[in-house]
């Protein structure tokens, strides 16, 4: 009877030690993939400010591109328009300077 009692205990402590060591490498386990996700949580937050940085700087390139090109296109304008009118704006100009002038004449 008493080996059956110390076979018994024997068992309880082996089923102990068994339940106790699959409970650490539960915790061991456990340890590890947080470990895991928490460096591929902060591998994918490095990926996205990187990501958000080169979408920035191609939106703001971008931009200045097409801002370059806009400045591009209203200076020719300008230029064009200065070269078809040329001639009327002399005119108008000599015209502007006779107004003057004589007006100038009357008070004088």
């Amino acid at each position: 009877m008493e080996q059956i009692i110390t076979k018994v205990l024997e068992a309880e402590q082996q089923a102990e030690q068994t339940l106790s060591q699959a409970r650490q490498q539960a915790a061991a386990v456990r340890a590890a993939a947080d470990a895991e996700t928490a460096a591929q949580i902060q591998e994918a937050r490095v990926q996205a400010q990187t990501l958000a940085q080169e979408t920035l700087s191609a939106a703001r390139a971008a931009a200045e591109a097409e801002r370059d090109q806009a400045v591009r296109r209203a200076t020719g304008a300008a230029e064009r328009f200065l070269e078809e009118n040329r001639e009327a704006l002399r005119r108008l100009v000599d015209q502007v300077v006779a107004l003057v002038t004589a007006a100038g004449l009357r008070k004088g």
